[in-house]
């Protein structure tokens, strides 16, 4: 490529699979001259592929070696959202960059601007450029060949996930003319299972709940590590290989972000739609998010809420809410706010402008009680209510509440007709629809007549000291009628696996007079 030439940059979306690297080696036939930039993976067997390549011949390239100011085209495949390509987010504002997507993901609103799209339902997004390579009539050598075959594998499961389509066959046949060998496939893309894999992998099978959405059983696993864990993607899709599940969110801690997985195999879920949510990306069949703002809990009740708003997106306000909403005017006393929320059993109350029903703020009980027990009864709500809140209309989704109540840690949200409160949807009416609407909530062990082996962690993961106590004190409870647990953050550290041997106990009952007896016994 000449200096006078266009200057052309490929690269596709962080923490890159199989078929996004592959897309780009495919770009790069493509492109003639083109440089890749390759934004890294967690997936240790891409890694083991890169590291065997010849960067020179592929031109990929550093970030530091890209000269930035001379691009003018911008080719990004596997993606086209903005959070999913912030290595390239110099280029994607700049005048007189040409931006091309090639992509098989659903259109979102995180969406970069592109001049030239190829966007196609497809279960590969190499399969696209592979049809366009030989519609050229572009011939490939075996080992190149081999590479695009990589990603289109990788990508559809060796054609087993349900987003297969026709081109995905159609454009392995044509890379079998040109030399494709199946067996290196499978070789490059076997994973080996470590120790720490196979023990994420109980943990996630130990964890699994069914959630009942739009009549399909929706799986949620968990598995909490110390460290990163290369391939947390294939652990998603051994487990549901293992135990055939319809949709699973395979969910894992890992230092200081939370990584999401989703698989499906039904239509009536879209876990693409879910992992957007999550500030990830995908397909309605596959898709996956790393999170580093929230907690594993946190990423559990963000899945759980959305797939619930994606059963229902009909419902609105109108239906969650309770009306009418008990309310109490600004110029009224904390004392009366007080009584008012102890009579109805109220958390939080809309406080109204006096003689109206217009909401301009939100008091809730615990400031209330407070101010009663602090002698500051006699003031009124008007000094201690809270002012910036939100409200929406009768009409508002799910999704809207969930907003405000979640993100905005607002106790309550008054819904308003004509500027008037004319219901409130509070955080327990949310939780009720979260726990028991549309279907209930089942546990994966109890439906499966599984129980956790709390006796083998015991044995697995403590000295034969501690697991004594453990058995001593059980023992004496027994002896004298007084139940025992093992409480705090032994029983939290023993979960996660977490050195820690400072055992406190709870005893219903006596708790001296079994400390003596304990006390006698150990000597």
């Amino acid at each position: 490529m000449s200096a006078s030439s266009p200057r052309i940059l490929v690269t596709c979306h962080a923490n890159a699979d199989f078929d996004s690297f592959a897309a780009m080696l495919a770009a790069h036939f493509l492109y003639p001259g083109s440089l890749l930039l390759f934004p890294g993976t967690q997936e240790r067997g891409l890694q083991k592929v890169v590291a065997s390549l010849d960067a020179k011949r592929y031109h990929l390239t550093e970030s530091a070696d890209i000269p930035w100011d001379e691009i003018t085209h911008l080719v990004l495949v596997d993606t086209r959202q903005r959070e999913r390509v912030r290595h390239v987010s110099t280029l994607l504002d700049r005048e007189g960059v040409t931006v091309e997507v090639w992509d098989h993901h659903p259109a979102s609103s995180e969406d970069v601007p592109a001049q030239t799209s190829h966007v196609e339902t497809v279960g590969s997004v190499t399969a696209l450029l592979v049809r366009e390579l030989r519609q050229r009539g572009i011939v490939l050598e075996a080992a190149d060949a081999t590479l695009l075959g990589l990603g289109i594998y990788g990508d559809t499961g060796s054609f087993t996930y349900s987003s297969t389509t026709p081109l995905d066959f159609e454009s392995s046949a044509w890379l079998l003319t040109q030399g494709m060998d199946v067996n290196a496939i499978n070789e490059m893309a076997a994973h080996e299972l470590t120790s720490l894999h196979v023990r994420a992998l109980n943990s996630l099978l130990e964890s699994a709940r069914v959630y009942h959405i739009n009549n399909e059983p929706v799986v949620i696993a968990e598995a909490s590590m110390e460290h990163y864990l290369g391939d947390f993607a294939y652990l998603a899709h051994r487990l549901m290989e293992m135990e055939k599940f319809t949709v699973l969110f395979a969910v894992g801690r890992m230092e200081d972000r939370v990584q999401v997985v989703a698989r499906s195999r039904s239509d009536a879920i879209n876990v693409g739609r879910i992992c957007a949510e999550l500030g990830g990306g995908g397909h309605a069949y596959a898709a996956s998010a790393s999170i580093r703002n929230l907690t594993l809990n946190e990423v559990h009740d963000a899945i759980v809420r959305n797939l619930h708003m994606q059963a229902g997106p009909e419902k609105t306000a109108s239906d969650y809410m309770s009306s009418p909403a008990v309310g109490i005017e600004s110029d009224r006393s904390m004392r009366e706010a007080d009584t008012l929320m102890m009579h109805f059993g109220l958390k939080a109350v809309p406080v109204f402008k006096p003689g109206t029903r217009r909401c301009i703020g939100i008091l809730d009980a615990q400031t209330a009680s407070r101010a009663t027990s602090h002698k500051l009864g006699d003031r009124p709500v008007d000094d201690y209510m809270r002012r910036n809140i939100k409200s929406l209309a009768p009409d508002a989704p799910l999704r809207d509440i969930s907003s405000i109540i979640v993100g905005g840690r607002q106790r309550l949200v008054p819904i308003v007709d004509k500027e008037l409160v004319v219901g409130v949807v509070t955080r327990t009416d949310l939780i009720n629809v979260m726990t028991s609407e549309p279907g209930q909530v089942l546990d994966y062990q109890e439906n499966n007549s599984r129980e956790r082996n709390v006796a083998k962690l015991l044995r697995d993961r403590l000295p034969a000291r501690v697991r004594h106590l453990l058995e001593l004190a059980g023992r004496l409870g027994q002896r004298l009628n007084m139940p025992v647990y093992v409480v705090g953050g032994f029983v939290r550290d023993l979960l996660l696996d977490r050195p820690n041997h400072d055992v406190d106990f709870v005893v219903e009952g006596e708790g001296v007079a079994f400390a003596r007896a304990l006390t006698a016994e150990l000597g």
